[in-house]
């Protein structure tokens, strides 16, 4: 097998830390809809607070991939664009979740 050239490596490795948190996401997203349910502000209060340092770390990670010059190696390699593909479906469930708990 070549070898993968480090741009695409690091990608591969930001779009899966990418993925894992949007996974989070959902599991803090639904953590977040219990206390909703069950008027606990103590667990709505820290479940808040994980939700924002996650939102930071997503934000900081799009930032970072939502580059002109690094949107041709997400697009040009399938693997990478497979990743992304995965993450915008999460992202778009993620944002579905939060309607809910609005």
């Amino acid at each position: 097998m070549a070898e993968q050239p480090e741009i695409i490596t690091h990608l591969k490795n930001v779009l899966l830390q990418q993925r894992l948190n949007l996974q989070s996401m959902m599991e803090i997203l639904a953590s977040e809809l219990e206390a909703v349910k069950k008027r606990d502000g103590d667990q709505l209060s820290r479940v808040a607070a994980e939700k924002e340092k996650l939102l930071n770390a997503i934000s900081e990670i799009d930032n970072q991939c939502n580059t002109e010059q690094l949107k041709p190696y997400i697009t040009g390699n399938d693997e990478l664009s497979a990743l992304r593909d995965e993450i915008v479906e999460a992202f778009e469930v993620c944002q579905q979740k939060m309607k809910l708990c609005i």
